[in-house]
């Protein structure tokens, strides 16, 4: 119990780490709409693995909660990631130009529908990054979520059987 707890706490202050410290340089958008979709790829293998933890957990419940703190991470340190590098290689895209934690706070901005409005999508790339994350809040929430706890009532099913 107390290890699933701490693994995601570490992990997410690993990955938290590695989007202050990585180089983020712009690119043209051809490579970051590459690198977009590579990360989108690998975000599936993590989602994949993480159902596959959760099948074979003890305590199912926990490792659900666990595997879905990990995946909300590298979900919206994902999308801040390409914000920062989209706004670095057009600055007009956005109301203003995005450092890690104004891309950070824009990316969960747009994952909890809040939209405040201080931040806005001026160009047609970036309204068509936004876009694509408003898109995939609704499949992480519906189906990423839906998927990972159903493993984990699954799980403690077979478990309870014994």
């Amino acid at each position: 119990m107390v290890k699933d707890v701490l693994v995601t706490a570490i992990a997410d202050v690993a990955l938290i780490a590695v989007y202050a410290l990585a180089p983020l340089t712009p690119s043209v958008d051809r490579h970051l709409m590459l690198r977009s979709i590579g990360a989108l790829l690998l975000f599936a293998v993590l989602v994949v693995w993480q159902v596959h933890a959760v099948s074979r957990a003890p305590r199912p419940e926990l490792r659900a909660g666990a595997a879905l703190g990990l995946l909300a991470a590298v979900y919206l340190l994902g999308w801040a990631a390409v914000y920062v590098l989209h706004s670095a290689a057009d600055p007009a895209a956005f109301t203003e130009r995005l450092n890690r934690i104004d891309a950070l706070y824009f990316a969960v901005t747009v994952f909890a529908t809040v939209g405040f409005g201080d931040i806005v999508p001026l160009t047609q790339t970036a309204r068509a990054l936004v876009t694509s994350q408003m898109l995939l809040n609704l499949l992480l929430i519906g189906a990423v979520l839906r998927l990972v706890m159903e493993t984990a009532r699954q799980r403690r099913r077979r478990l309870d059987r014994g």
